[in-house]
């Protein structure tokens, strides 16, 4: 009986740790695409503030920097958290330096090139963020943008935490269907064989004639 109640309350254990929500660790992603003339960055997620220490900086619009920023923002306020240390890649292309026609949602973003993420003023840890830019008459290539995907991590244990950035290559244009041209030789049998009726129905005409 014991060994059955033992058995009991373990399968029940295991039940209800099941049935709780485990909690997700926080990143954030962004989204570089082209859409018609324009490029558009999407941004949407959560940061773990827990390794970030703070200060205020001025944005804009939100801009692009391949060697060392993208973010998105709908305010001129900002601020960077700096972590003892950010993981990722060093560049996403070999563009310069461009701010976005257009910006909105939040502030916030990467900032690789000065070991930083971008984030609110002020800002909560996990707390939900979406924005987006627009960069009009532009193209991945113009922006001297590189397609791909590119990590940078921050963080390390309950604090750890990362943002993910996708470069989209637009579609190729498809080629127009090259014109059908008859060849020389094509030419020549079809000419042969407009010959070969007209006399034909010449022949035949006379024969009636006659």
């Amino acid at each position: 009986m014991r060994r059955f109640v033992s058995a009991f309350l373990l399968v029940s254990a295991i039940a209800v740790f099941a049935m709780c929500p485990i909690a997700a660790k926080a990143q954030i992603t962004m989204t570089v695409q082209q859409v018609g003339g324009n490029v558009v960055v999407q941004a949407s997620g959560s940061a773990n503030t827990g390794s970030l220490t703070f200060r205020a900086v001025p944005r804009t619009v939100g801009e692009i920097d391949p060697i060392s920023y993208i973010y998105v923002s709908g305010s001129a306020t900002g601020q960077s958290g700096t972590p003892l240390n950010v993981g990722g890649p060093s560049s996403f292309g070999s563009g310069g330096y461009v701010a976005a026609t257009s910006s909105s949602g939040d502030c916030f973003g990467i900032w690789f090139g000065n070991n930083a993420v971008i984030l609110p003023d002020p800002y909560v840890s996990g707390t939900y963020l979406s924005g987006s830019a627009t960069y009009n008459l532009a193209s991945i290539a113009s922006l001297g943008l590189s397609p791909g995907t590119y990590t940078w991590t921050w963080g390390s244990g309950a604090t750890a935490d990362s943002l993910v950035l996708t470069i989209t290559a637009p579609a190729p244009t498809p080629s127009p269907s090259p014109s059908v041209v008859p060849s020389l030789s094509q030419w020549a049998q079809l000419m042969l064989g407009l010959m070969v009726i007209s006399m034909l129905g010449w022949h035949f005409h006379r024969e009636r004639s006659y």
